[in-house]
């Protein structure tokens, strides 16, 4: 009897083992789409994040040539842009020519159409390759009065970027992303001392508006949140504490 006891333990035993590996793999079979799915929304949500700091970024030093990674780096390596947006010397008048945009610490923001900047889904700079998945170019057109070839004083100096997914970017398997295209912005050398940015803070939830960038703070983040995109309508709900929105002048 007792050996035939032994057997039937083990039979009851082995049964066990079977049937939690078929819950174990039914509740795989159901949870990991919904895995996948929450990957992908997140994937998705840090590559709309890191596509609006580009812009801000690129936005930053084309409006404010003021600042040291226009002033001096980018003109000094664009003379006719320099001498078009400080009227120190003979301003060619030019259409949508590519040149290199630099920030304060001479890191390459955007280039031209040619040879633009490039960034991973972080935002951090690359050189090329399958996760290089942004490329930001940028140009500048210089119009002088009456069609002049050359003027000492152009009556416009104007920039505009575009940001737009890198084609090389084999290793991004999400949709194709709409390219950015900016409407031409004014570049003029400031003599103020007017802040780069208007900042707007709010203290309850709700519409926040028409803003470039919002961020939130909150005692309990779970219970707040923060919807909007760049140059759109911001919302936040829930217990947020107070928002700060940003608006380059």
């Amino acid at each position: 009897m007792g050996p035939t006891r032994l057997r039937h333990q083990r039979g009851y035993s082995l049964l066990e083992t079977m049937v939690s590996i078929g819950i174990m793999v039914g509740l795989t079979v159901i949870i990991s789409p919904f895995i996948v799915r929450q990957f992908a929304e997140f994937e998705a949500e840090k590559i709309s994040v890191t596509r609006i700091l580009l812009q801000m970024q690129t936005e930053r030093y084309l409006s404010n040539p003021k600042l040291k990674g226009f002033i001096q780096t980018t003109l000094n390596e664009n003379p006719n842009l320099k001498n078009c947006v400080t009227k120190t010397g003979g301003c060619q008048s030019v259409t949508d020519l590519g040149f290199n945009l630099y920030d304060n610490a001479d890191m390459l923001l955007a280039g031209g159409p040619t040879n633009p900047a490039r960034f991973d889904v972080t935002g951090a700079p690359c050189v090329g390759g399958p996760r290089c998945l942004f490329q930001v170019a940028v140009t500048y057109t210089a119009t002088c009065v009456q069609g002049a070839s050359t003027c000492f004083e152009p009556a416009a100096v104007t920039a505009s970027y575009t940001i737009q997914q890198n084609p090389d970017a084999i290793a991004y398997k999400g949709p194709a992303m709409k390219t950015i295209v900016s409407a031409p912005i004014p570049i003029h050398l400031r003599h103020d001392t007017v802040p780069p940015f208007r900042v707007t803070r709010y203290t309850s939830g709700g519409n926040l508006g028409v803003h470039e960038f919002c961020m939130i703070q909150s005692l309990n983040p779970q219970a707040c949140a923060l919807t909007g995109s760049y140059k759109q309508n911001w919302y936040s709900s829930g217990s947020c504490a107070s928002a700060v929105c940003f608006d380059f002048l």
